[in-house]
Parts: C-alpha cells; sequence; structure tokens
C-alpha cells in the first residue's frame, strides 16, 4: 500500500504530524496523544522509510494474531459442533420409549395323563 493511502488512515485515526526542524527534510508522525519527547520508533516515527517499516511489522505481527485467532475459532466451532452432537445423542437416548423384551411364546409342556 502506498504512503499516502496509509497516511490517510492514519490520519483519520488520529495519528498526526510535525514540520521538519533545522536542516531534516523528515517530518515526524506521532501516535494520537503522543509528543516528540516519547519514545522514538514506538510512540513516533521520523521521516516515511521509518513509518512505513513500523506499519509493516505491525501488519506481519497483526497476520500471524489474526492465523492464530482464525485457529482458535475454529476449533471452538468444532468443539461446539461435537458438544451439540453428544447433547443430541443424550436426548434421543432419554426421551426414547424403553425397550421392549421380545415376547417369546411360552411353550407348553404337554402333560401326559396317566392312566392308574
Amino acid at each position: 500500500m502506498a504512503f499516502q493511502a496509509r497516511w490517510r488512515e492514519l490520519k483519520k485515526a488520529g495519528w498526526t504530524t510535525k514540520r521538519p526542524t533545522g536542516v531534516s527534510v523528515d517530518f515526524t508522525y506521532l501516535k494520537p496523544g503522543n509528543t516528540k519527547k516519547d519514545v522514538r520508533g514506538v510512540d513516533f516515527f521520523v521521516g516515511e522509510i521509518e513509518l512505513m517499516a513500523y506499519l509493516d511489522e505491525v501488519d506481519l505481527g497483526m497476520c500471524a494474531c489474526l492465523v492464530r485467532l482464525r485457529l482458535f475459532f475454529t476449533l471452538c466451532c468444532v468443539q461446539l459442533s461435537l458438544q451439540r452432537q453428544n447433547q443430541r445423542k443424550r436426548s434421543n437416548l432419554q426421551h426414547a420409549p424403553p425397550r421392549r423384551r421380545s415376547r417369546q411364546p411360552k411353550r407348553q409342556v404337554s402333560r401326559k395323563r396317566s392312566l392308574r
């Protein structure tokens, strides 16, 4: 992404600039709420190159973070799906009518009467 496009985004987010002082030709780019007295490379950046390097580093960090977040989200969805399946199985078992024993016809015992 070109510097101008990124700077537009940063400006909307509250970043500010300070004009170059002395012999310097590089603007100073300040994060919202920071001054030139804060830490260089963390709170403010001198020149477009320094700012772009920082933004690229942040973007790479965000990409790694998003990959981890996506993996976590996927695992949560899988776990939730498995829990729901188990709940359905339990629910089906609880509401199922009791199994009936198969009735076999009773054997008739033949009784022979003795003739005595």
